[in-house]
């Protein structure tokens, strides 16, 4: 498995991105995986793998396990599905269930509640938001251009994105609400072809 690391670092934490394609046999269906994984990491630079350590408020604290969210195409078909698992490996669920339709790039918002992910549901790539407390996905960008290649900003207020919605086979970069609320267009050369924006963390 090919893996590209990138290690950002800062004063109080490391975070660790992990991107990959492997294959996840779990009963009796084989998926391809292409891998998005985040590692918190301790301040001492010991690694403490994806668990956090919850204070009860009451003198006691408990492990809380983290997920894992990928995308993972079946066997037989070429689209993809967003997947979430215990760090273990263990409970695979799809949350969007939707084999005919490619749905790509699932990330984590920073507080860990939601899921920003790009679908073609709907007939072209859109970018949706999956939540814990709302398992239906909303829809955040309505164009008939392609919007992809997302990103949260660090406090989860906001996602900037790639759209093709004004310079058609030219991605420019606009930033939107965490709702898909206020969408505006950041960048405005249009013989400028933008792509994968990342907030400054």
């Amino acid at each position: 498995m090919l893996i590209l690391v990138r290690f950002l670092c800062e004063k109080w934490a490391h975070l660790i991105i992990y991107f990959g394609r492997a294959r996840l046999k779990r009963c009796g269906i084989e998926i391809i995986i292409l891998l998005l994984m985040f590692i918190a990491c301790g301040d001492d630079g010991n690694d403490s793998g994806v668990r956090d350590i919850k204070n009860n408020g009451d003198g006691t604290s408990n492990v809380v396990v983290k997920k894992i969210v990928f995308m993972g195409i079946q066997s037989g078909s070429t689209k993809g599905d967003i997947y979430v698992m215990n760090e273990d490996g263990t409970n695979v669920t799809n949350l969007t269930n939707t084999s005919d339709k490619a749905e790509y790039y699932p990330l984590w918002s920073p507080d860990g509640t939601k899921i920003v992910f790009s679908s073609e549901r709907d007939g072209n790539f859109n970018i949706y938001l999956w939540s814990t407390s709302n398992t239906v996905p909303q829809r955040l960008t309505d164009s008939t251009a392609k919007d992809a290649q997302h990103c949260w900003s660090p406090d989860g207020t906001k996602i900037v994105f790639v759209s093709e919605r004004d310079v058609a086979g030219r991605g420019q970069i606009y930033v939107m609400n965490a709702d898909g609320s206020n969408q505006t267009r950041l960048t405005t050369d249009d013989d400028l072809n933008c792509m994968v924006p990342q907030w400054q963390l």
